[in-house]
């Protein structure tokens, strides 16, 4: 087929291939009843209703998503498709018609293909994500989540780390940030895995999903702080007004009014344990002054009556 066409007929009829199977993974996405998958390109009011209907929906998880499409690939590539059934020389050599299995025979046996230059693990690993992260101290940081290695090469590359932070590409799925690799210049690869601290602080969700999230975590931060915050000023200010409560000046009391003061809390106590008011005793005593005496007359009031006392002890000498 291939030295029947020109070069233009053969692109025109490798893109038909290529639509097909973009056409069977959505037709099979929207029979897998995955919430947000349509089948048609929204054109006509049905299918522009149906991807209404699906944009409203979200699916669980982007790694749901992706690891469906992959279940629907793998499917694919190992089911008999009839463009293979034709093929004769496939007959000839007992090889079923499958994508896959036509493959791995048409690379051992069709002289006119050639062997790809890499293995398909470097194949796997030059189209995942590249991104930027750092290494220094034996261990390599990305998006601030530490990476030790797991093979060799990896940990060749954390011993000539030093404590200065060394940047450098990485590549990973973002969908499993799990693992990462770096490209040496020998031409292996680094492999590095998160640390199980790191991978627990993730929960499972990818790297995209880190990202929509990111708005609500600062929000709730920030709201957080602010709380916290106005707990702090609201207990200094607590914490300043007893201070000032209990610096107060505390005014001088005279003897007698003490006395008072004594008797009159020595009565109440008394009341509440015998349940009757006790008697008052005798008193020649005038009774106490009312609120509105200033203390400095209570004072002098004290210091005649001191006074006259003195007086009646030297008329009995």
């Amino acid at each position: 087929m291939r030295r029947s066409l020109n070069s233009g007929q053969f692109w025109t009829y490798e893109k038909a291939i290529v639509e097909r199977l973009i056409r069977e993974i959505k037709r099979r996405m929207s029979n897998s009843r995955m919430k947000g998958v349509y089948a048609d390109r929204p054109l006509d009011p049905r299918t522009k209703r149906a991807a209404r209907k699906a944009e409203a929906a979200a699916i669980h998880c982007l790694a749901d998503a992706y690891r469906k499409l992959i279940e629907i690939i793998d499917d694919h590539n190992n089911r008999p498709h009839t463009a293979l059934r034709r093929r004769r020389v496939l007959t000839q050599a007992g090889v079923p018609p499958t994508p896959k299995s036509a493959y791995l025979w048409g690379l051992q046996h069709l002289t006119g293909l050639r062997r790809p230059p890499m293995s398909d693990a470097d194949y796997s690993r030059l189209l995942l994500s590249v991104d930027k992260g750092s290494i220094s101290n034996g261990v390599l940081k990305y998006r601030g989540r530490p990476y030790l290695p797991t093979n060799e090469i990896g940990a060749e590359m954390a011993a000539r780390s030093t404590r200065r932070a060394k940047g450098m590409a990485v590549r990973l799925d973002k969908t499993d940030p799990q693992e990462l690799f770096v490209a040496n210049v020998q031409g292996g690869w680094g492999a590095f895995q998160m640390t199980p601290g790191a991978a627990a602080e993730l929960g499972g969700l990818s790297l995209d999903e880190e990202e929509a999230f990111a708005s609500n975590t600062a929000r709730l931060w920030a709201r957080a702080e602010h709380e916290g915050r106005v707990e702090r000023v609201t207990a200094r200010g607590r914490k300043r007004n007893a201070t000032a409560k209990r610096t107060e000046p505390v005014s001088r009391v005279g003897k007698r009014a003490q006395h008072i003061a004594r008797e009159s809390e020595t009565a109440d106590v008394k009341r509440k344990i015998t349940g009757r008011s006790p008697a008052l005793r005798a008193s020649n005593q005038p009774p106490a002054e009312q609120p509105s005496q200033s203390w400095s007359r209570l004072e002098e009031q004290e210091r005649l009556s001191n006074l006259e006392a003195i007086r009646r002890h030297r008329k009995k000498q």
